[in-house]
């Protein structure tokens, strides 16, 4: 298990606490594919802190891993990260249709893939808006880390 899987700990820079991780898991070096997960904690999320350090694992993999495609596995229920990954890169590769149970009913399960050839566009335009979000916060007083 150690062996395939890669995982990055986010720290908070000014208080060096730990918010979150980003997970490569079921890394497969042979066929160039990998599974993807983030997790950030409450206070943290949609401030920026996820999405640079999802951008910096992303290049990582793609740059030194040599991995081809990257896999999220998304519930149904989970719309607004499914809806953030297709906006930026992602393409479905398949759907389990009511697959998952959870809060009273069945939810269908999606396979997201992102590929390398369209990485360098994502990263670029990614970057940019890291550092203009960036800018805005620090122009505004709101640089917390």
């Amino acid at each position: 298990m150690i062996r395939s899987t890669a995982t990055l700990i986010i720290d908070n820079a000014r208080t060096s606490e730990s918010i979150g991780f980003v997970q490569l898991y079921d890394i497969n070096l042979m066929d160039g594919w990998a599974h993807f997960m983030v997790y950030i904690e409450e206070p943290y999320r949609k401030r920026g802190h996820g999405a640079e350090a999802v951008m910096c694992f992303l290049d990582y993999a793609f740059s030194y891993l040599n991995i081809r495609k990257i896999y999220a596995e998304i519930n149904g229920y989970n719309e607004a990260v499914r809806t953030i990954l297709l906006r930026n890169g992602f393409v479905e590769e398949g759907r389990l249709r009511a697959h998952v149970y959870w809060n009273g009913r069945f939810w269908d399960f999606y396979n997201l893939a992102l590929y390398r050839e369209g990485w360098t566009e994502i990263k670029a335009r990614t970057r940019l808006q890291l550092i203009v979000q960036r800018d805005l916060e620090h122009a505004l007083g709101r640089n917390e880390s």
